[in-house]
C-alpha cells in the first residue's frame, strides 16, 4: 500500500483528469508510492521477533508486573500490526480495539509520562489505520486530537507532523496541512515524504513555483526509483503546462522517455504539447505511439479523430 498522492494520468481529458486528481490526497495511491519511502511515511512499527512471539513475550511481562507501561505500549504496537495484516474486516476491528485499550492503558499508568507523547503518537496512528481501512467508519477526529496531544506532551518526530498535514488536507484546511508538512520537513529535512507532499499541496494551491521547488528537492535525493521519478516528472510537466511553459513540459516528458521509452503518459502528453504549439505532425506520431502501446487510449484515439476532421 502506498501514500503518496500523485497525478499519473491513466485515460481521460486533462480537464476531467484535474477534476479527479485535485482533492485525491499522499497519502492515498501510487502513491502510489514509493517502496523505499513507505516506511518511512507510515511510521512502520519495527520488531525484531514475529507478532505472536511479541505479543507472548509482552504479556507475560505484564503477569510479572500489571503497571508495565512499556509492556502496555509495546503491545498496543503489536496488536496494530496485526490488524494490518489481517485479510479479515472483523479480525481487523477486533485487533485495532484491542491496541487501542492496550495503549489507553499505557496512557493511564505513565504517571511519569516518560511514554506519554510516544503512546499518544502510536494511539492517534491506530485511529488514522483504522480510518483508512475502513472509510464507512472514519476516526481521523480522535486521530487528530492524538496526534495534537503528542506534540503537547513533547513529540518531536517528524511523521506525527506529517499526518497532521494529511488530516488538514482531507479537511482542505491547504494551509495548516502545508505549515504541518513544513514543520516535518525542518525536523527531518531528508525526508522525501514531507518534499512530496509539500509540493503537491503547493499545486492543488497554485502555487507553481513553490511547488516547483519543492519537487526539484525530492529529486535531489540519490537513489530514487525510477517509477518516482517518472511520477515526479508527470508532475512537473502538468505544472509547467499549466503554466504555459511548454518547453519546460517537454522536457519533463523526454525525461521520462529516457527511463521507460513505452511510457503511455509520456507520450500522450508530448502529443498535447506539440499540438499546442502547432506541431499537428509530431503531435500525431505520439498520439499513434499511444495506440500501439495501449490500444484503448481513448483521449489519443480522440485527439486523432479530431485532427482528422480539421
Amino acid at each position: 500500500m502506498s501514500y503518496y498522492s500523485h497525478p499519473v494520468r491513466q485515460q481521460g481529458s486533462y480537464r476531467s483528469y484535474r477534476a479527479k486528481t485535485r482533492k485525491k490526497q499522499f497519502i492515498g495511491r501510487g502513491i502510489l508510492v514509493v517502496i523505499f519511502v513507505c516506511l518511512v511515511f507510515l511510521g512502520a512499527n519495527k520488531a525484531c521477533t514475529p507478532p505472536e512471539d511479541a505479543t507472548a513475550k509482552y504479556k507475560k511481562n505484564l503477569e510479572n508486573d500489571p503497571t508495565n507501561v512499556d509492556a502496555y505500549l509495546a503491545l498496543g504496537k503489536s496488536f496494530s500490526s496485526k490488524a494490518i495484516g489481517s485479510e479479515y474486516s472483523e479480525e481487523k476491528e477486533e485487533f485495532f480495539q484491542e491496541a487501542i485499550g492496550f495503549f489507553r492503558k499505557a496512557i493511564i499508568l505513565d504517571k511519569d509520562k516518560k511514554l506519554i507523547a510516544e503512546t499518544h503518537y502510536q494511539l492517534g496512528l491506530t485511529y488514522f489505520k483504522m480510518s483508512r481501512l475502513n472509510p464507512e467508519k472514519t476516526y481521523y477526529r480522535e486521530a487528530e486530537e492524538e496526534f495534537k496531544t503528542a506534540i503537547n506532551e513533547g513529540l518531536k518526530q517528524s511523521d506525527v507532523h506529517l499526518y497532521l498535514g494529511h488530516l488538514y488536507f482531507k479537511k482542505n484546511a491547504l494551509d495548516a496541512a502545508m505549515e504541518e508538512y513544513k514543520i516535518a520537513r525542518e525536523l527531518n529535512p531528508n525526508d522525501i515524504s514531507a518534499w512530496y507532499n509539500l509540493g503537491w499541496t503547493y499545486k492543488i494551491k497554485g502555487l507553481y513555483h513553490e511547488s516547483i521547488n519543492a519537487f526539484q528537492e525530492v529529486l535531489s535525493v540519490k537513489g530514487l526509483d525510477d517509477k518516482f521519478k517518472v511520477k515526479i516528472y508527470l508532475i512537473l510537466g502538468e505544472i509547467y503546462s499549466s503554466k504555459n511553459e511548454l518547453s519546460f513540459a517537454h522536457d519533463e516528458y523526454k525525461k521520462i522517455l529516457k527511463l521507460d521509452r513505452n511510457s503511455v503518459d509520456a507520450h500522450y502528453w508530448l502529443g498535447c504539447i506539440y499540438k499546442k504549439q502547432g506541431n499537428l505532425k509530431d503531435a500525431k506520431k505520439e498520439w499513434r505511439r499511444v495506440l500501439r502501446l495501449s490500444p484503448n487510449h481513448v483521449e489519443a484515439r480522440n485527439e486523432l479523430t479530431r485532427l482528422s476532421k480539421s
